[in-house]
């Protein structure tokens, strides 16, 4: 079979319809059911805990009825867990605010600070509106206490989206923050990677000076000689590299996956560089950047990642177990990266001692 742009083409029209029926099937016989479009139900239940904590008293006058009579219920039923938190000693040890051992934070209203916002969700959710919720609604129609936090919530956010964007914002910096610390293989990946990417830049700069040796003078390439192998005998040592660079540089491993992602973005940006224009000038060191090959791999783990942690930050806090799914494609693209660069080094040197054979 020939494989052309228009094949290619063609399967991934294929690929894509078979990946999207069945789900399309499954969210419309959700829809049906539950009134509700999609694979989970990431909905009333999920957001109420972010959007509860934005409630005020002057916010409750400009929301619609039904929602005011829920939201008034939750700002007094706060204000009375406020009281029980601040004398915890006169209740029992079995109230569910003291088994949960809910911080004092979590019953005051905005602003609060990011940290508590995340720690304080589940309190919203299942110690305040959905309990409230499901008195107003009855406690076995899930579905409807779904659609009320659902409304609220739409409305709170309406109220106050610059508070949302602030969510929003605070919650993708918080997924980036946690990447190489919750995830083994995307820390290990990008280790790799990290050591490839400074390896073959020292090579680099041994090509340069052994192309330029009749330039440069002898003490200039002696001291060169020895800076260079110096550093790699340093990044040899891994044990000697992790607390040197920390010492000096305040380098951490997890740093390694800053140089790994900024590396990904470059040859990213590069490789669209080529396919726009393939006759595009090299400079020296932009040859370690160009792999066009791995640049749809690139676009699917970058786009996987940012459309997934947006789905999640919508709804949810950005906590380890939605994390770990959305990093799927980071540790292979960052080893396929290292493969890429290491390989077309080897098929060079082949090339090399072929010729001088």
């Amino acid at each position: 079979m020939e494989f052309n742009g228009l094949t290619v083409q063609r399967f991934g029209v294929y690929l894509t319809l078979v990946s999207l029926l069945p789900l399309l099937a499954f969210s419309t016989l959700r829809f049906a059911l539950v009134d509700h479009f999609g694979l989970v139900s990431f909905g009333g239940f999920n957001i109420v805990g972010i959007a509860s904590q934005m409630l005020t008293k002057e916010l409750v006058v400009n929301l619609p009825d039904r929602d005011r009579e829920l939201a008034i219920s939750i700002i007094e039923r706060r204000d009375e867990d406020r009281k029980v938190i601040s004398n915890a000693g006169s209740y029992p040890d079995d109230h569910p605010l003291i088994v949960n051992n809910i911080p004092l934070e979590c019953t005051r209203p905005m602003p609060m600070i990011f940290r508590d916002w995340v720690n304080c969700y589940n309190y919203h959710i299942w110690l305040l509106s959905v309990p409230l919720s499901a008195e107003r609604t009855g406690h076995g129609n899930i579905v409807e206490v779904n659609r009320e936090l659902k409304s609220l919530s739409k409305h709170i956010i309406a109220a106050n989206p610059k508070l949302y964007f602030t969510w929003l914002l605070r919650a993708f910096g918080d997924s980036f923050f946690w990447l190489p610390r919750i995830d083994v293989l995307v820390s290990n990946a990008s280790k790799v990677l990290t050591l490839v990417v400074i390896m073959e830049l020292i090579f680099q700069l041994y090509a340069d000076m052994a192309s330029h040796f009749r330039k440069m003078g002898k003490a200039t390439l002696i001291l060169s000689l020895v800076v260079l192998g110096a550093t790699t005998a340093l990044l040899a040592g891994t044990g000697a590299t992790k607390g040197i660079a920390t010492a000096a540089f305040n380098f951490v491993f997890e740093s390694s996956f800053w140089i790994s992602l900024g590396y990904i973005l470059m040859v990213g940006v590069v490789g669209i560089m080529v396919l726009a224009k393939p006759d595009i000038k090299e400079f020296r060191y932009l040859s370690i950047f160009a792999f066009a090959e791995n640049l749809y791999l690139i676009l699917i783990a970058l786009g996987y990642f940012l459309f997934g942690i947006l789905l999640v930050i919508a709804v949810e806090p950005p906590i380890s177990r939605y994390l770990m799914a959305v990093y799927t494609f980071f540790p292979s693209l960052f080893l396929v990266q290292a493969y890429s660069m290491v390989a077309r080094r080897f098929a060079q040197f082949r090339l090399l001692i072929n010729r001088t054979k």
